[in-house]
């Protein structure tokens, strides 16, 4: 999240699964994050730093895991505009192909929680719940050749989508199920060009 210097920010807070807690220490600014729910605080940063968006409610197996990965930025007004400038050329130049894996990398870094629970080197995310991804589009590949997976046996792109969509229909040696979102099918939850764009994405992490 980036926020200009001296400028009362209004947060509107949610949920798409349980109840966690937008908790930013430096700010001293708490707001329960609650699903069906919109709610809203307030705050006007005076200085710049960089400062941990921190989880303040036991959420689930990986609480610790979301403290670790999400920052307000605040800039002076000058930079704060050059970020949203460049914001907006990108998502233009990205709009031509919301499938993109360009878009789907965007997407894990901004939208969805993907790294909370699984570790991505390219975007710095450390979760350790679920199966590292990085890799996964050499995995996949290997996985639907031997009919693993849901979505007809044979094409990667088929065998990662399946994994988000119904997680619990084929689960990694040594992981349990029912830890990743369960609704993920549902297009009001993931739009259908935001799951493909994903999928696209992950398909472009081979060996590393």
């Amino acid at each position: 999240l980036w926020v200009p210097i001296g400028r009362r920010v209004k947060a509107e807070i949610t949920s798409q699964d349980v109840l966690h807690a937008f908790y930013v220490p430096e700010f001293r600014v708490k707001q329960d994050a609650i699903p069906g729910r919109v709610t809203e605080t307030y705050f006007t940063p005076t200085q710049a730093l960089d400062a941990w968006v921190l989880c303040a409610e036991l959420c689930g197996v990986n609480h610790a895991g979301m403290s670790q990965i999400n920052k307000v930025f605040v800039r002076d007004q000058a930079e704060y505009d050059q970020f949203i400038n460049d914001l907006y050329a990108k998502a233009k130049s990205l709009a031509n192909d919301p499938r993109a894996p360009e878009v789907g990398k965007e997407l894990i870094a901004q939208k969805y929680p993907c790294g909370t629970c699984h570790v991505i080197n390219e975007l710095g995310t450390k979760g350790n719940v679920g199966p590292a991804l990085n890799g996964i589009g050499s995995r996949a590949e290997g996985h639907a050749a031997n009919g693993e997976g849901l979505f007809g046996g044979t094409d990667a792109a088929a065998y990662i989508r399946g994994s988000i969509v119904k997680p619990n229909g084929y689960l990694v040696a040594g992981y349990s199920g029912g830890l990743m979102p369960q609704n993920y099918g549902d297009p009001n939850v993931m739009p259908e060009d935001d799951l493909e764009a994903i999928v696209n994405y992950l398909l472009t992490l081979k060996d590393q």
